[in-house]
């Protein structure tokens, strides 16, 4: 395999990954907003860690995203997901 032929595969991937890693972000700061709302509305005590993983919001979005969102098939490579 030529070592151009690498570099395209490389750069398909590329978009996907970044979509990848904005729904990490979005996540990880969701799960964050989430434990400052239960702070706020008294159900966590103040300074308290939030209960709610930032791992586990950055799943859901990620499932939302990929049933709900017709993406482009710019994405699909690095997104991981072909339709079945």
């Amino acid at each position: 395999m030529s070592e151009n032929t690498k570099n395209r595969r490389r750069a398909r991937l590329l978009p996907g990954l970044a979509l990848c890693l904005l729904v990490m972000w979005a996540g990880i700061y969701g799960a964050d907003l989430i434990g400052a709302a239960l702070e706020v509305a008294g159900l966590l005590p103040e300074g308290g860690k939030s209960p709610v993983s930032g791992i586990f919001i950055a799943i859901l979005l990620g499932i939302i995203v990929r049933n709900r969102v017709k993406l482009p098939e710019l994405f699909v490579s690095g997104f991981g997901c072909r339709p079945i």
